[in-house]
């Protein structure tokens, strides 16, 4: 089994992969002074409750966009299935699709693993809309390139800011709301913050199709994003563990194995 590990900026996913198939998952929250034998005590925990074996996991493969604990969970990793068993994503780590940011070096490394799923499951051209910290969007071309996309501050970013930047608003939990005239302080924010970013992220899918030339599937991830998802116009599909399948196939890719 391959353990995949998705390091975000408030969230560290990681699951583990029996072919092509996700046999157990598990949310961190990414904590910045945490060290590496902190996390493995953790994840131990975690495998021994689910019966697994150490020396069931053949591999892993590590995607970060959180610098400081890029070499944090490479140690951890490489504590598990031995460190020439272990595939840090960078910028020149093949992927098996065309990247043709202007700088190929600044995409980040979840982005690229959320394209090469979202081509695998529904071919390309492909949109996926990452609901994050930061809420991205990304473009794979009708021949299979990743063009690269949107980004704009995410729902929980947009709470935390209205919160600390303002003197009377409160801090707020994100949820879909029934109505979009909120009758309460509370209310209003949040029917703000939802109904205001699926505006955003359906008028940014209708301007891609334009430049596309034409609609195409369009899949969701993330943790928040199911009830988005469900209220966006556009967005047909949703799968959490997209980026960590896609993290899976690029560990295929990189060491030829199924």
């Amino acid at each position: 089994m391959i353990l995949t590990i998705d390091i975000g900026n408030t969230h560290t996913n990681l699951a583990l992969f029996d072919g092509d198939a996700p046999r157990n998952e598990w949310t961190f929250a990414t904590v910045l002074h945490r060290t590496a034998d902190e996390y493995l005590v953790l994840l131990d925990h975690l495998l021994d409750k689910a019966a697994i074996e150490r020396s069931t996991l053949a591999g892993a493969v590590v995607a970060s966009v959180v610098p400081p604990l890029t070499a944090t969970w490479q140690t951890l990793a490489a504590a598990l299935v031995g460190r020439q068993n272990v595939l840090v994503m960078g910028a020149e780590t093949p992927t098996g699709i065309e990247n043709r940011y202007q700088s190929p070096h600044d995409v980040g490394a979840d982005r690229l693993a959320n394209a090469v799923a979202a081509k695998k499951v529904l071919g390309c051209p492909v949109i996926v809309v990452d609901f994050g910290t930061a809420t991205t969007l990304d473009v794979v071309s009708c021949e299979g390139a990743y063009l690269g996309g949107a980004i704009l501050p995410g729902p929980e970013m947009m709470s935390e800011s209205l919160y600390r930047k303002t003197a009377r608003l409160p801090r707020v939990a994100i949820e879909a709301p029934k109505r979009v005239i909120g009758n309460s302080t509370d209310a209003s924010m949040r029917a703000g913050i939802f109904f205001g970013t699926i505006g955003a992220i359906d008028s940014l899918i209708e301007r891609i199709f334009a430049e596309l030339g034409g609609p195409c599937p369009v899949i969701a991830t993330g943790g928040a994003a199911r009830p988005f998802a469900e209220a966006s116009r556009h967005i047909g599909h949703h799968d959490p563990l997209l980026t960590l399948r896609g993290l899976n196939e690029i560990w295929k890719i990189n060491r030829g194995k199924s």
